[in-house]
């Protein structure tokens, strides 16, 4: 397994979905809450982000399982870290932004996260 390279394709991964979801967020805070609500605007956003992950992974995820794995993991949690970092330049506690995870909108887009972390493992081999 090349540990390295999965590592370095799963920061690329979780950076360019944080870059997609920033465009997209903000796009959703100013145009669509005010419109239908937080948690609508996030069932609404949550598979065009899943739509943009699954471009990313088919264009990073390669190797075996395991090194796919990594890819999925490590670009979760790059993503939640710009995330929270976000969030605290924005004026919002690391703490209030956990929290903000436990409501329903909040965990919908968690749970749409997740899913991007397994969208490599999903993806098939790329052929030598």
């Amino acid at each position: 397994m090349n540990l390295r390279r999965a590592l370095l394709a799963g920061a690329a991964y979780g950076a360019s979905g944080f870059a997609a979801g920033f465009v997209l967020g903000a796009v959703r805070v100013t145009q669509i809450v005010p419109r239908i609500g937080v948690f609508a605007a996030v069932a609404l956003e949550t598979p065009l982000m899943l739509a943009v992950g699954v471009v990313l992974a088919r264009r990073l995820a390669f190797g075996s399982h395991a090194e796919r794995a990594v890819t999925g993991a490590s670009g979760l949690a790059v993503l939640i870290a710009l995330e929270m970092a976000l969030a605290v330049v924005l004026g919002t506690s690391a703490t209030a932004w956990l929290h903000s995870l436990l409501t329903p909108a909040g965990a919908l887009g968690f749970a749409g996260q997740i899913v991007f972390a397994l969208l490599p493992l999903a993806m098939p081999r790329p052929r030598a």
